[in-house]
């Protein structure tokens, strides 16, 4: 039971690469292997994903996977396999193996170095598992990574200062039914070169402490923030700002673009009512 699935990501299994709920090793039958790409800004927008670390450090992405596998309907877990990111430009840069941290099933996902689930309130993560590579060729052109045991959401990230000035975010909202219990924030900033290797999407987490937004109700402005810091967005940088909330069902989308001002990003956000099938169409744009 080995080979590889080959879409814009590689995913490499082996004889011994999948066990059962008891931990020994399938030997025989067929596992039907489920991976989710995202790829873009607009794939992690659409799938409640970001390029940030639980210490608060900005991440560009050169791609995220999630890989799920099931025999006979039953889950299927990981002994060793493989996953490549494959990069169509070149690029001299590292990139780091990270995965996903959550403090709950329904929160959005930032990173860690280490595969440990990170649980809301722990001040801390040992980051001593820490994976590199750079770009090479097996059968593509890719960031390689090896010895995966577990079938989880992964990302091939490095990090990124952003630039020497950073300056605030913040977006009026049109009405106090609109806030920070139901509306989401992102802040992209696309790939622009080869020696920029990846896009970053900065969002309000919503749950994790230090990392909400802060919101002021009497004024209705949502603004970003990350380790207690409003000054978020890169000067001079081109950038994309997009809202999205979910008011007892209804989605409402509103988004804008430009290069970052030194004066800052403050913007109403005048959301109008779409369907899910709408915004994911607009999000494919990103």
């Amino acid at each position: 039971m080995s080979g590889r699935l080959f879409l814009v990501s590689v995913v490499s299994v082996y004889k011994n690469s999948f066990k059962n709920a008891s931990g020994a090793i399938i030997t025989s039958g067929s596992v039907d292997l489920q991976l989710t790409e995202i790829l873009t800004p607009g794939d992690m927008i659409n799938n409640r994903v970001t390029t940030m670390m639980v210490t608060g450090e900005v991440l560009q992405s050169c791609g995220q996977v999630v890989v799920d596998a099931k025999m006979g309907g039953q889950q299927v877990y990981a002994n060793k396999y493989a996953v490549g990111f494959k990069l169509h430009d070149s690029s001299a840069l590292p990139m780091s193996l990270f995965y996903a941290a959550t403090s709950a099933t329904d929160s959005m996902i930032i990173w860690t170095q280490t595969d440990v689930s990170y649980i809301h309130g722990t001040s801390s993560i040992s980051t001593t598992e820490v994976i590199n590579d750079t770009l090479r060729t097996i059968v593509d052109t890719c960031y390689f990574f090896d010895d995966f045991n577990n079938f989880t959401t992964i990302n091939c990230n490095w990090f990124t200062s952003l630039g020497a000035q950073k300056v605030g975010v913040s977006v009026v909202l049109p009405d106090g039914s609109f806030n920070q219990n139901n509306t989401q924030l992102y802040l992209v900033l696309p790939k622009v070169n080869a020696g920029w290797a990846g896009s970053s999407v900065l969002s309000n987490i919503g749950d994790l402490g230090q990392y909400d937004s802060c919101y002021v109700p009497y004024t209705n402005t949502l603004m970003l923030k990350t380790v207690g810091s409003s000054a978020v967005a890169p000067v001079g940088r081109f950038y994309e700002l997009v809202a999205i909330a979910n008011k007892s069902g209804n989605y409402y989308y509103w988004s804008t673009s430009g290069v970052v001002p030194g004066a800052g990003i403050h913007v109403n956000a005048n959301l109008v009512a779409l369907t899910q099938d709408s915004i994911a169409s607009l999000l494919k744009g990103l």
